[in-house]
């Protein structure tokens, strides 16, 4: 891009209204949540392919961002997705 990263942080800041660490972590947490409700792969193999160095580091910036653990997001997930087919057979 051919600018500094001080000057991608401004436009990052300019742009989102948050700081790039605070973007990037909303990105990660973003593409974790997908990968939660849609894949099996096991906490571990999330935490890695969305950067983070540990598992653990990984489920305390999930569960302070979003109030519950991976684990507890994922069985969330796949209970109203049964509820969903529940009322789907029952109509």
């Amino acid at each position: 891009l051919r600018i500094s990263p001080r000057q991608a942080s401004r436009i990052v800041l300019r742009e989102f209204g948050i700081s790039y660490t605070e973007k990037l972590m909303e990105v990660r947490l973003n593409k974790a949540k997908y990968q939660l409700l849609h894949t099996q792969k096991e906490l571990p193999d999330i935490a890695a392919a969305c950067g983070f160095q540990s598992h653990t580091y990984f489920t305390t910036c999930f569960r302070h961002a979003n109030g519950v653990t991976p684990a507890e997001y994922r069985r969330m997930g796949e209970d109203s997705e049964a509820n969903v087919e529940d009322f789907e057979e029952n109509t």
